[in-house]
């Protein structure tokens, strides 16, 4: 178990909400996971590893802004499981501080109207938590195509 986030140690899976460890480390397209609960992380791997990404968990959001760097390839996995105005405000923060890296949500509401919010403040994607294993991968390796597109253009 992750000592800070109560998260399993997986293969593969970079943690970084560890304070010794804040510096980028090696540019690889990866998934940037903020406030995964470690009932969500296995999908999340199996996901990212099929769409041939990395991963990196981070605990907080704050973290997450703290450690990466402005330039990262790939794209945001948001846990969300705040009122919709919490949440569009974050994915505004990580569009303003990741302006080419798409932010894919993850949140339980299926309400129309939450979804139309979160796209409306820029969300790539939001998507149930219950979305399968194959929407999933689908959508992360999109947002991070993406984010490689236009960081080579």
């Amino acid at each position: 178990m992750h000592p800070l986030l109560d998260l399993p140690d997986v293969p593969g899976v970079i943690s970084m909400a560890n304070e010794e460890m804040n510096k980028e480390p090696t540019r690889v397209l990866s998934v940037y996971a903020v406030a995964l609960p470690h009932v969500q992380t296995d999908q999340v791997v199996e996901a990212a590893m099929a769409a041939g990404l990395g991963l990196r968990q981070y605990g907080t959001l704050e973290s997450l802004l703290d450690s990466a760097s402005s330039a990262a390839v790939g794209c945001v996995l948001l846990w969300s499981e705040h009122e919709t105005t919490q949440t569009a405000a974050a994915v505004n923060q990580l569009k303003a501080y990741f302006q080419t890296m798409p932010v894919v949500v993850l949140h339980g509401s299926s309400q129309e109207t939450t979804v139309v919010s979160l796209m409306q403040a820029g969300a790539f994607s939001v998507l149930g938590r219950s979305s399968s294993h194959e929407k999933l991968m689908e959508t992360l390796s999109a947002a991070a195509d993406m984010s490689l597109r236009s960081q080579t253009t």
